[in-house]
């Protein structure tokens, strides 16, 4: 009898640290999948971030320069309107 409850615990102990094993090899798998999963995510953000380029126009800028001749045009006027008016204060 005594030979037969020794087998009993023996069997419970080999059970016992069997499951312990396999709950440490579940905790071990859990981590590895938990760490393929982020770096999956991290590689899919990674992917979809956008990418900004900067290159040079094909063709030259060119700067339309009408404006600035307009205004000088207008300036000379104006510098002219008020020396005739100096010169003629009676037509005005």
């Amino acid at each position: 009898m005594l030979n037969t409850r020794f087998r009993i615990h023996r069997v419970l102990d080999s059970l016992a640290t069997r499951n312990a094993i396999m709950r440490k090899i579940d905790q071990m798998i859990n981590k590895a999948i938990s760490g393929t999963l982020l770096l999956l995510l991290c590689a899919a953000v990674i992917a979809c971030a956008p990418i900004v380029k900067v290159e040079t126009p094909s063709e030259p800028i060119t700067i339309n320069l009408n404006i600035k001749l307009d205004a000088d045009v207008r300036v000379k006027l104006a510098d002219e309107a008020k020396k005739d008016i100096a010169a003629n204060p009676g037509v005005f």
